[in-house]
């Protein structure tokens, strides 16, 4: 699963492998060089500021680098040094002119689509990946970068695309294979996802989310020997790891073993990330083994992070009308509906009740 965590990752690569050349003015002088001598000053005030977690100061550095007549390189430095800081609005606004241009740079490209990501555009974010890229992407780093990009924003075809590209470069990353398996699988291949990541456990099978990215692929061609050995090693490898231990209650829950993803699911919810999806499959699973009041519970403790979405108010509902307690779960939808005005599947079930006005 891929996270927005990782895109960030993979940016800051890029800002840190940018920063450390700020001193290396030399190709990038334009026609006027005190000019541009001053915009390489800012940057490395920033960078100075930064490393030594002067937040505010670096981003005052920066801010003069928009009243600058800088040339491009060191404004797609100056992006990329917004987007460390979080300012991704800035970054938009620094980049936009470069993004106009016939054939936009592909590190422009990665960073800008990561920025939109990070503001909340992911449509804006897929149109440009789709319509903007070259067909051959010559630096290696700006293709991982867009491969991981691609794979948060399910664009499978072209995500499988760029980390086969990206493989041929570096075909000893056993990252690149799962990140490859996932995608795969996710493109109805089963079985270029079961190649893909068994390589991923051949080159790190000390690697937790390559077992586990090799189990998902074992179930997609219905191995279950393989698919539950491989999510035994992984968690030979580390027993109280969340990940393991959820995508493992997930497996059993899909295949309807509920006892068994019930083992799983309630051995603990450390990683506050991954808390309410784990506690809604739990309660989900709890619903199948007709454990009406543990469920009712369970989402109750999902529902205490209640900007997540409305599903655990909804489920809690679903139970009382199931007991016939149809003005407690009205309480419990209009509850939901305040939480999130409009939502169509709570107005639905609204109108199930018996005396519905609405």
């Amino acid at each position: 699963m891929i996270t927005a965590a990782i895109i960030f990752a993979v940016t800051v690569v890029l800002i840190t492998r940018s920063s450390l050349h700020l001193s290396d003015e030399s190709s990038l002088i334009g026609e006027n060089p005190s000019m541009e001598s001053e915009c390489g000053s800012v940057l490395e005030q920033t960078v100075k500021a930064l490393s030594a977690g002067r937040v505010e100061e670096a981003a005052t550095a920066l801010s003069m680098v928009e009243s600058l007549t800088c040339g491009e390189q060191y404004i797609i430095r100056a992006a990329e040094l917004h987007t460390e800081m979080g300012s991704h609005h800035r970054t938009l606004t620094l980049l936009n002119p470069l993004l106009a241009k016939r054939i936009p740079d592909t590190k422009v490209i990665a960073i800008y689509v990561s920025s939109l990501i990070e503001c909340g555009m992911r449509d804006s974010a897929s149109r440009i990946l789709q319509t903007m890229l070259p067909e051959r992407i010559e630096d290696g780093q700006n293709v991982r970068s867009l491969a991981w990009i691609s794979l948060d924003l399910e664009l499978n075809d072209l995500a499988v695309s760029l980390f086969t590209d990206a493989l041929t470069r570096d075909p000893d990353d056993s990252e690149l294979w799962r990140a490859l398996s996932q995608v795969t699988l996710r493109s109805g291949d089963p079985n270029g996802a079961l190649r893909a990541a068994k390589q991923a456990v051949h080159l790190s099978p000390e690697s937790i989310n390559a077992h586990i990215a090799l189990a998902w692929a074992a179930e997609g061609v219905n191995d279950t020997s393989l698919a539950v050995k491989s999510f035994r090693n992984a968690l030979s490898l580390s027993p109280s790891n969340q990940t393991t231990l959820f995508e493992f209650g997930r497996y059993h829950h899909r295949a309807g073993h509920i006892a068994e993803a019930l083992e799983f699911l309630k051995r603990g919810t450390n990683n506050p990330e991954c808390r309410y999806s784990w506690l809604m499959l739990r309660g989900r699973a709890e619903l199948r083994a007709e454990r009406y009041d543990e469920a009712r519970q369970t989402f109750l403790l999902a529902n205490s992070k209640p900007e997540r979405d409305h599903n655990a108010l909804l489920e809690i509902a679903r139970i009382e009308r199931k007991f016939n307690n149809f003005s407690e779960a009205r309480e419990k939808a209009l509850e939901a509906l305040r939480q999130f005005p409009g939502e169509k599947e709570i107005e639905v079930f609204l109108s199930t009740l018996p005396g519905n006005t609405s």
